[in-house]
């Protein structure tokens, strides 16, 4: 299983966006994405926990804070995260 596309469609159904081809996943930011809020922000860390079979720690839930540390926060539990 390729986790990339998954964690894309647990990250685009939790908060109300779409991700594809042409998305900058750059500016996919806690700040910038009305929707993240923290209510959003524990459903897509419980989401993610679900989907694969990890708990987040304290520190880590902190440090989600856009697409990409996200994406690291996932290989640091699941391994590389491709």
């Amino acid at each position: 299983m390729e986790r990339i596309p998954v964690y894309n469609k647990v990250f685009a159904e939790v908060l109300g966006i779409k991700i594809d081809d042409s998305t900058d996943l750059d500016k996919l930011v806690q700040k910038e994405i009305v929707a993240w809020d923290s209510l959003a922000h524990m459903s897509l860390v419980t989401a993610l926990e679900k989907e694969f079979s990890i708990r987040m720690g304290i520190e880590d839930i902190k440090k989600f804070v856009s697409y990409r540390a996200g994406l690291e926060i996932l290989e640091k539990y699941c391994g590389n995260a491709q």
